[in-house]
């Protein structure tokens, strides 16, 4: 009897079990079709944008897959001409949107396929991703891959814009320029980019209070990035300032350890050497005594004008200073006189 029962239970727990596989696997199979639902949907929108794209460029699928070879052509050959660079800069512009929208197609599709994983990432992981596949891209314009990978925004809209203004400030640069003009001007144009891609994810025509916003966030921006720029170089002037106390430390430290191990039988050196070495210690002496009764001199001796002062050349007197300086080495860089 109670064989029976457990044999029941069995089949029973069986019959529980086999229903809930099937349920997860129908929800396992419904989150599968959704999500391809969703790549097939933002591959219809890549499709359609990137034909726009084409349209407006007058670009064929051959054209596109040439561009870059036709653009390093034009400019190997330097051209002139305004239409030839106009077109060069118009192929430009759209490579640039025919690559952005296939980076943003791969974006999403990877988002949707790996939504837990991304949402646990770091900024810095999502950007390593970003630049395995895409780092020219990445170098070239960063703050539109950041705000793609990082905060998944992104309009074609605003990318054009920002381009255009990149067009307008950064090919017709001064000559007369302030130090520091071209970082300015790429900070300019990053500031650009955000407001922007603000502007047009609002998706619709900008108030009053919004166009104050859309200043703000531009200015804002704008602080940030210059403050990085400030910061990286105060933190790179401190290294190199530390870099060289340190070479002077070392320096100093290896010559009186040096010295020690000499005087103290520990550092054993060839005859030859040790000759070589008490030489160049000597010169070194006699050179810094030099240095220092030369600047003595300079300070005590005041200055005594010239008795007189003529005009002409003494071909003489010019041999034989052009022969001390090269007989006795005044100078360590021998220079003519004129």
């Amino acid at each position: 009897m109670k064989k029976a029962v457990c044999r029941q239970e069995v089949r029973r727990q069986s019959r529980i079990n086999s229903k809930n596989e099937n349920k997860v696997k129908k929800q396992t199979d419904l989150y599968d079709a959704r999500i391809d639902l969703g790549i097939k949907k933002l591959k219809e929108m890549y499709e359609d944008s990137v034909a726009k794209i084409r349209k407006e460029f007058n670009l064929s699928d051959k054209d596109e897959k040439e561009t870059d070879k036709e653009t390093e052509k034009e400019q190997s050959n330097e051209q002139s001409n305004e239409q030839s660079n106009e077109q060069t800069t118009q192929e430009f512009i759209a490579i640039a949107l025919l690559e952005a929208e296939r980076i943003w197609l791969n974006v999403q599709v990877m988002v949707l396929e790996n939504f837990e994983a991304y949402q646990q990432s770091s900024d810095e992981d999502k950007i390593n991703l970003l630049r395995k596949d895409f780092k020219e891209f990445y170098d070239e314009f960063p703050i539109v891959s950041r705000y793609m990978i990082c905060m998944g925004q992104y309009r074609t809209k605003a990318f054009r814009k920002f381009l255009l203004e990149c067009q307008k400030h950064l090919t017709n640069v001064p000559d007369n320029r302030d130090k520091g003009y071209m970082q300015d001007q790429w900070v300019r144009r990053q500031a650009d980019y955000v407001r922007f891609l603000w502007e047009e994810m609002q998706n619709a025509k900008l108030s009053k209070d919004q166009l104050k916003e859309s200043d703000a966030i531009w200015q804002k921006t704008y602080d940030s990035l210059t403050k990085e720029f400030d910061d990286f170089k105060d933190l790179h002037k401190n290294t190199e300032e530390q870099v060289k106390k340190n070479e002077i430390k070392y320096k100093a430290e290896l010559v009186q350890e040096f010295g020690t191990r000499i005087i103290n039988n520990e550092q054993k050196l060839e005859t030859s050497d040790t000759i070589k070495l008490i030489n160049t210690l000597r010169d070194k002496v006699y050179k810094q005594r030099f240095l220092n009764v030369n600047k003595q001199i300079k300070n005590d001796v005041s200055y005594i004008p010239p008795s007189i002062v003529g005009d002409g050349l003494n071909i003489a007197a010019q041999d034989e200073y052009e022969y001390e300086m090269q007989q006795f080495g005044l100078k360590k860089d021998y220079k003519k006189m004129l």
